[in-house]
């Protein structure tokens, strides 16, 4: 190939890292062989690999003897082998690939498109991969989607409103295979930049001497890599250390780059918070353990990026009493203490997670439930994770729609699952599935909430407790298996709300037109076709003295329901519709709001009619119809 390349293509490599460098490796040659000769250049930088990937190398340089591989005899660490790809290369522009990661093609071509565009440095976007390298979701470094754009960082001000834009650590250049960059002008600065090797952020030391000067940053939203998950080594053999690792990385450059402890700083600090959130903290202080100094040590440095010196401490203080049975200082009370009090986090969460994993019975009677967090937490995010079927219950909430069948059986989904809870970040989550299935715990550990509610398992062995299961760990409260739902919301300090089913303005809409359309004006009976016992008998003249008493009427069900409707019905003539298996289950639910009240039914839909404020149809005293929300 020539030897002035626009684009070098550079991966750097290390022992263990086999498989994953032919894989890497491969997507280089193909995204190269796609150009015409003297384009694009590969280079492997080889740090200390074993013979077996030496072997491998010299396997694709007779095949391709443009290939270009460097490095070092023994193990240099990564910073070393990093810089060392700059060195190397040949290109205008070097992209360095993780060995774990894969280049997508056609994505050469849209780099060149920016660089010719006069682009200094370039950000792309990546397609997320289980540890097989099986795709999973598109995902990019800002708070929300941007697309394709250029940022011109010619002031401070544009720095700091750039890093204000940025939700993830990749979008401070802090994920190698995500940049691209002017060769030429990087190693300008390169003897600066040697003050960071052993730092493990070489990376991002480099990009932000880069960009102390004026830069033209061109930001691709286009994923343009495969980026493997799951394959952190360091966090899985040490997890205290990976996280000490992002904390005194950050902190170093910021003292190096913006010493001056002021705006730049703070939006530069901004993106390492955005990117752990407060679980970091959590996960700090679990991680430290036993071991004070170590404790001692992280929330030091968690205040030092800026996290909430109160949050920190008030994690500190809940974990040493729940954990170790340390006494609260002598001057608090202990009953209005940690994050065990549920009330104070529901009164103050701004983020909050409903998992409904129930029947419908169930997920009826914690309609009431729902109303209340509404009511108690009127400025809150209220994300409710339910099936499709309750979604149309459910106006006026974030809906997340979960196939649990799937959650279960499908790894993709299921992480892809949690890592939309992650994101969301609830401080406060409420199970409300009487059973506490696997799929709820894993969502409700996933999520981290300050303050989790759900009920016990309630099993029993050898005629005592269980010790506490794995699956409790998530939780701050555990309610009795048979509780009402209303006893989660007196634990909750959640006000009464008379408001507790709310059907989708379409299904409103349905309502209204059949009972405009059907209904003369005035009492308006319910009568439910499910239980088709419940119309004979009694039931049956209970429905004949409503109607002979100025009632009219409206036969609701589910598939199956016309016939048996239309048999009670039809001696009544006009004074009766039947709508039974014509109605969905969310425009049953606005009907019924408009019913005074409702006959017969199983216990289900008699449930349902509860919860929309329709009470039994009593044969005594005459019942005021309700009106159409």
């Amino acid at each position: 190939m020539g030897s002035s390349p626009r684009l070098s293509l550079c991966i750097p490599t290390a022992a263990g890292r086999t498989p994953f460098l032919k894989m890497a490796l491969t997507s280089a040659i193909q995204e190269a062989l796609a150009h015409p000769a003297g384009v694009v250049e590969v280079l492997v930088s080889d740090n200390g690999c074993p013979e077996p990937t030496k072997a491998m190398l010299r396997e694709f340089q007779v095949r391709y003897p443009w290939l270009r591989c460097t490095g070092f005899p023994a193990d240099q660490g990564f910073d070393p082998n990093y810089l060392n790809c700059f060195q190397q290369a040949t290109g205008d522009f070097v992209w360095v690939m993780g060995d774990d990661d894969m280049f997508m093609p056609g994505c050469v071509a849209k780099v060149l498109e920016a660089v010719n565009a006069g682009a200094d440095a370039i950000l792309v976007a990546a397609y997320e991969c289980d540890a097989q390298m099986q795709p999973l979701r598109p995902r990019g470094w800002f708070k929300e989607p941007i697309p394709s754009k250029v940022w011109q960082l010619n002031e401070r001000q544009d720095l700091i409103e750039y890093f204000h834009s940025l939700q993830y650590e990749a979008g401070a250049f802090g994920f190698i295979s995500a940049a691209i960059i002017r060769r030429e002008r990087f190693l300008e600065n390169l003897t600066e930049i040697r003050r960071g090797i052993s730092l493990g952020w070489i990376h991002v030391f480099g990009m932000m001497i880069f960009l102390s000067s004026p830069a033209s940053l061109h930001w691709i939203s286009q994923p343009l890599f495969l980026n493997r998950l799951d394959n952190d080594s360091f966090a899985v053999r040490d997890p205290y250390g990976r996280m000490l690792h992002d904390l005194n990385g950050w902190i170093w450059i910021a003292n190096a780059c913006f010493p001056k402890r002021d705006e730049l700083r703070d939006a530069f600090m901004g993106v390492l918070r955005r990117n752990h959130q407060d679980a970091l903290i959590r996960n700090l202080r679990v991680a430290s353990g036993t071991d004070s100094d170590r404790w001692i040590d992280a929330s030091s440095r968690l205040l030092e990026v800026g996290f909430d010196p109160v949050l920190v401490n008030a994690v500190n203080l809940c974990y040493e009493i729940i954990m170790f049975n340390v006494p609260p200082p002598s001057h608090l009370h202990p009953d209005g203490l940690c994050l065990a009090d549920l009330p104070m986090v529901a009164r103050g969460a701004r983020r909050t997670v409903v998992l409904a994993e129930t029947g419908l019975d169930d997920f009826l009677a914690a309609t009431a439930l729902l109303a209340r967090l509404r009511l108690g937490s009127r400025e809150a995010a209220i994300r409710v994770v339910c099936t499709q079927d309750q979604a149309p219950l459910l106006t006026g909430f974030e809906l997340t729609i979960l196939d649990w069948d799937a959650f279960r059986r499908d790894v993709a989904y299921r992480e892809a699952e949690l890592d939309r809870i992650r994101k969301f970040a609830p401080d406060l989550l409420v199970n409300l599935d009487r059973q506490r299935r696997v799929a709820g715990d894993i969502l409700a550990a996933a999520a981290g909430a300050a303050g989790a509610l759900g009920f016990d398992h309630g099993t029993k062995k050898n005629g005592g407790d269980v010790p506490p299961h794995q699956q409790d760990i998530p939780y701050r409260k555990l309610m009795p298996k048979d509780a009402p739902y209303q006893r989660l919301g007196e634990a909750l300090g959640l006000p009464p709300a008379d408001e507790s089913l709310w059907p989708d303005p379409a299904s409103q809409a349905q309502a209204r037109a059949v009972l405009g359309r059907a209904l003369k004006p005035g009492r308006t009976l319910a009568v439910l076709g499910d239980a088709p016992a419940a119309l004979a008998g009694a039931g049956a003249l209970a429905l004949d003295h409503a109607l002979r008493d100025g009632w009219t009427a409206i036969g609701l069900g589910g598939p199956g329901t016309q016939a048996v409707l239309g048999q009670a019905l039809a001696p009544f003539g006009a004074k009766a519709v039947n709508q039974g298996g014509s109605l969905p289950l969310a425009a049953m639910a606005a009907v019924l709001q408009s019913c005074g009240a409702f006959l017969g039914g199983s216990p289900t839909f008699q449930a349902l009619a509860r919860a929309a404020g329709c009470q039994p149809f009593d044969s005594g005293p005459s019942q005021p119809c309700g009106e159409m929300p």
